[in-house]
């Protein structure tokens, strides 16, 4: 067997050289022979290979290494914002993916939903009050991260619990925005929530107080009427008043047929 270092710097016709008089073959020029076909049609091209390579400057900005590197492996797996992050920080100590594996196993909820871990370090940027875009996500410190990471997780699992528990999201197509959890989480440390409970139509909100409901009904199509009929007698004996050039209740004088009366006003 061929050792891959015997590949480098044209080694292969050397390494041949070197092993053939060793062997107890009978013939060992057809052994040398089958070599020399072996390297001519694997070996070579191997070695003759020019693999494409984009040298980047040493100052190049990190989403640029991003962007580029996405649009050099279209067919490929791209290079996420967290696995360009991830190599940043395994440099300082800190392994995000053995963190993003813990908080799988610690809330499987993240899993069955299917969260991104980018949002995890999104959560992270927006509470440190830098932006959430990915220029400012790839170049958050790699101690920020590991500081608010659990945080971050905890509150993303408990925004989808409550969204599954209380929200009926049971699935993730169920979910109208995903990106919605990123805000939510964000905030969720301080949230005051209100007790729930069942309402009459199966689902669950808030305890209000009871509201007086009998203050907000709707007058009866008579009680409209008679109100109708009180303005337009209102009106009439005020035509009736300006005409005749009385003021107030005591110059007024009624027209012929016709009653004082007073306005009715709804609450």
């Amino acid at each position: 067997m061929m050792p891959l270092a015997a590949v480098r710097d044209f080694g292969a016709a050397r390494w041949r050289d070197a092993v053939v008089p060793r062997r107890n073959d009978e013939d060992r020029e057809r052994v040398r022979d089958l070599l020399r076909e072996i390297e001519y049609a694997c070996i070579d091209p191997l070695v003759k290979y020019a693999f494409p390579v984009t040298v980047l400057p040493e100052g190049t900005p990190l989403e640029a290494v991003c962007t580029i590197f996405e649009t050099l492996n279209r067919t490929g797996r791209p290079l996420t914002p967290f696995e360009l992050i991830s190599a940043r920080a395994f440099a300082g100590g800190h392994s995000l993916y053995d963190l993003w594996n813990s908080a799988l196993e610690g809330h499987p909820i993240l899993g069955d939903f299917g969260v991104k871990p980018y949002y995890l370090l999104q959560c992270i940027a927006l509470r440190l009050g830098v932006s959430c875009k990915r220029r400012s996500v790839i170049s958050l410190p790699a101690d920020d991260i590991a500081r608010g990471w659990d945080s971050a997780v905890a509150s993303i699992a408990a925004v989808l619990a409550l969204l599954r528990d209380e929200c009926g999201v049971l699935a993730p197509k169920w979910l109208p925005y995903e990106p919605m959890l990123i805000p939510l989480a964000t905030v969720w440390p301080g949230r005051r929530r209100a007790p729930c409970a069942r309402s009459s139509s199966g689902g669950f909100g808030p305890r209000r107080s009871p509201v007086n409901t009998r203050a907000r009904q709707r007058p009866s199509p008579n009680e409209m009427r008679q109100h109708s009929r009180a303005g337009l007698q209102a009106g009439t004996n005020q035509r009736w008043s300006e005409h005749s050039g009385g003021t107030g209740s005591g110059g007024a004088r009624s027209p012929p047929g016709s009653r004082a009366c007073t306005v009715p006003r709804w609450p």
